[in-house]
């Protein structure tokens, strides 16, 4: 009797795609399926084949879903495919997975003992925790970039088609150990909005744009008009970030940016815009700047001369050849801050976070941040107005005494000695002409003097209403000395004081 034989064609459904075809669906239009560019582990077979990566079901199949190898990251990172450097051409392109194995295994998420979900037995380290080899996509955005399992920053914060249940997301019973609700910072009233774009860095694989779709030119539209844009990934590495933030005083980078990129401006000439920069990667913690991430979207490098409506040029803020500016790129070149007095308590006129024997330096994250402390740092999300840990009110001052001391600048009684402050009664010879007298008698908000307009002086400054604020302002201006360009001040220079609610007042200044 002859043997009846059928031959079936099937298709595969791989627990990995999550109920994907593998012969269908999302994998034709994958990387992985590409005739171009697809996997090629065997050469004799045709690249982006399922052969490439599943064995024949005739024989003996020791590991699980027919694979060539082990189903773990040894499948992805010592086959010949991900186990190498990628590079970007020099100044142009940005891709944001290293490619470099070593990178990856001592990552935040690559050496991270977790588990996701907490409980089930597959570690966080896992490449098929936030990705799909066969793909995954939807009819809205079609294939995901990067083989991701959701879109982009869901894949982050959520847990399947449930936003909010992930890594990164509301719900600490579903959190693995050590990981930080981001998603919680991201539903406040200011943030970075990530849920408004979608496929910004990397459309579905293009030979113009073989790393990703981002330029790294000047004022290139990849990140202005209708492509203005943030991302997790604009800020974040997750095949090479780290955990912990930045050391306070120093504006380098903490761990959960490396693996980033940024750019550096040129020198401009005093309340001139830089027009020229250059991109920096943020190949190691020392030596990369939190600043020059936030310019690749917050200068003339993302938007040229004009700012999208609510947005400042902050290169040209925190120009160093300003009179005056808070030190985000660099230190500030006079200190008038540097006495110890009994009055502020032997410790100089900032919160002893900031030693000022030395000119320290900040980060933008020092001030823009959650407004709760236990949250975790950066940028995410605050309910205050620009992702503020305060409010920018003009008359509110606990947001600027939160770094620089209370003790000095709102001493809850008239002080008997020197505060340190070039403003106090001990100094100018004159009660009235102290913080002291401003802002604790008259309740006078530290904005109405400081931080509180970009525009110059009027001509004739007999204004005797104030100004209104102007955003950006307290980063830094060319106007005046001493950040003195606040919202009731006409015209200043140390010694004289010309402000919009009275007549003009000379004083003893104390020395820069």
């Amino acid at each position: 009797m002859k043997k009846l034989i059928f031959i079936c064609s099937t298709y595969f459904t791989i627990g990995w795609a999550g109920g994907i075809y593998a012969e269908s669906g999302t994998f034709k239009s994958s990387k992985h399926a590409d005739p171009g560019i697809g996997v090629h582990r065997d050469t004799n077979l045709p690249r982006g084949n399922c052969s490439q990566c599943h064995l024949q079901h005739d024989g003996d199949l020791p590991y699980d879903f027919a694979l060539f190898a082990p189903a773990d990251n040894g499948t992805c990172l010592s086959s010949g495919c991900h186990d190498y450097q990628y590079q970007w051409p020099p100044g142009d392109y940005y891709w944001s997975f290293p490619g470099n194995t070593t990178d990856w295994y001592n990552s935040a998420h690559g050496a991270s003992a977790g588990q996701f979900p907490p409980g089930n037995g597959r570690q966080v380290a896992l490449c098929v925790q936030c990705h799909d080899p066969h793909t995954a996509g939807d009819s809205i955005h079609g294939v995901y970039p990067s083989a991701t399992r959701e879109l982009e920053e869901r894949g982050c914060y959520s847990n399947g088609a449930i936003v909010g249940q992930g890594c990164h997301g509301m719900n600490g019973s579903t959190r693995p150990a050590g990981a930080d609700d981001i998603y919680s910072q991201l539903l406040k009233s200011s943030r970075h909005n990530v849920e408004a774009s979608a496929k910004e860095h990397s459309t579905d694989w293009q030979a113009s744009y073989p790393y990703g779709r981002e330029s790294r030119q000047v004022n290139s539209g990849h990140f202005s008009d209708s492509n203005r844009h943030v991302e997790c990934v604009d800020c974040h590495n997750p095949h090479k970030a780290v955990s912990g933030g930045h050391q306070i005083g120093s504006n380098e980078i903490g761990g959960a940016l490396l693996g980033a990129w940024g750019v550096q401006p040129s020198s401009a000439a005093p309340g001139a815009t830089p027009t020229s920069f250059t991109a920096v990667d943020f190949n190691t913690i020392g030596g990369s700047l939190e600043y020059q991430m936030c310019y690749k979207c917050h200068s003339y490098f993302a938007f040229g001369n004009t700012a999208p409506s609510g947005y400042t040029d902050n290169a040209r803020e925190f120009n160093p050849a300003n009179a005056s500016f808070h030190p985000v790129q660099d230190t500030i070149p006079t200190n008038s801050y540097t006495i110890q007095t009994p009055e502020n308590g032997l410790t100089q006129t900032m919160d002893n976070r900031w030693n000022n024997i030395v000119h320290n330096k900040m980060t933008c994250s020092d001030c823009h941040a959650s407004e709760t402390a236990t949250d975790p740092g950066g940028p995410h999300g605050s309910n205050n107005p620009y992702i503020l840990t305060g409010s920018p009110a003009a008359t509110d001052i606990a947001f600027c005494t939160s770094c620089h001391l209370g003790l000095v600048y709102a001493p809850p009684t008239r002080p008997i000695g020197e505060t340190g402050s070039r403003f106090d009664g001990q100094t100018t010879g004159e009660e009235d002409a102290s913080h002291y007298f401003h802002v604790t008698v008259r309740g006078i908000g530290c904005r109405q003097c400081h931080g509180g307009r970009q525009e110059p002086p009027p001509a004739q400054p007999e204004q005797r209403s104030p100004y209104p604020l102007d955003a950006g302002s307290a980063h830094g201006t060319n106007t005046l000395v001493g950040l003195m360009n606040g919202a009731n001040i006409s015209a200043y220079v140390p010694g004289n004081c010309t402000p919009t609610c009275h007549e003009s007042i000379t004083y003893s200044a104390g020395p820069e």
